[in-house]
């Protein structure tokens, strides 16, 4: 589970703190997965966006930017599905 999370040190202590007793049931931790798997989209969709701020000036080529900002979102949506 911890993987799907994206295998950091905060996952498993997550998943540590889920099993310890505060959550028991199966809805109830996959409520939290889905929870913590859209915090870390929004965290890594703010990552973008702060390389945008600090990359793009008004002498930038849209065309490369553009491209890597694909590349980025991809990896982002991918890293969350994992």
């Amino acid at each position: 589970m911890a993987e799907s999370l994206g295998n950091r040190c905060d996952d498993y202590a997550i998943i540590a703190d889920l099993a310890r007793g505060a959550v028991l049931q199966k809805d109830h931790i996959l409520h939290h997965v889905r929870i913590v798997c859209r915090k870390a989209r929004l965290r890594a969709l703010l990552r973008i966006s702060e390389w945008i701020a600090e990359t793009i000036d008004e002498t930038s080529d849209p065309g490369p930017i553009t491209a890597e900002i694909r590349k980025m979102l991809d990896a982002c949506s991918e890293e969350v599905r994992a």
